[in-house]
């Protein structure tokens, strides 16, 4: 009887260690998580860059990749990155962190470990 009631006793608490344990092991990463740099990247369409403090996407960069861009009152434009020029129907679009940038890339102030980057996206009007 003793031999049962320890094997009972083994079993159930292998089964909730497990039921404990397994979700921390199946959990998502959370979004912060998920948005530290890593390092470069530069394709055809995307090109990513890890942020640092003191120095603008824009910065960063032209010590990523090739770049034109124009600067205009509103700040600078991204004319082609990786000697990529986008047609008619498409633009260089900057996200930090995940995030669609509100200004222009002379303009976005990064801090270490942010994650830039560049996709090419559709003008939609």
């Amino acid at each position: 009887m003793k031999k049962l009631l320890t094997i009972v006793l083994l079993t159930a608490a292998v089964i909730g260690v497990t039921y404990l344990v397994r979700p921390q092991l199946l959990r998502a990463p959370s979004n912060e998580q998920e948005l530290v740099c890593s390092g470069n990247e530069v394709k055809n369409d995307y090109v990513k860059y890890c942020g640092q403090d003191g120095k603008t996407a824009l910065e960063l960069l032209l010590f990523t990749a090739p770049t034109d861009f124009q600067k205009y009152d509103f700040g600078a434009f991204v004319k082609s990155i990786n000697d990529v020029k986008p047609d008619e129907k498409h633009f260089w679009k900057l996200y930090v962190n995940g995030a669609e940038s509100q200004v222009g890339a002379d303009q976005v102030q990064t801090k270490n470990g942010d994650l830039i980057e560049w996709r090419l996206a559709e003008i939609t009007e």
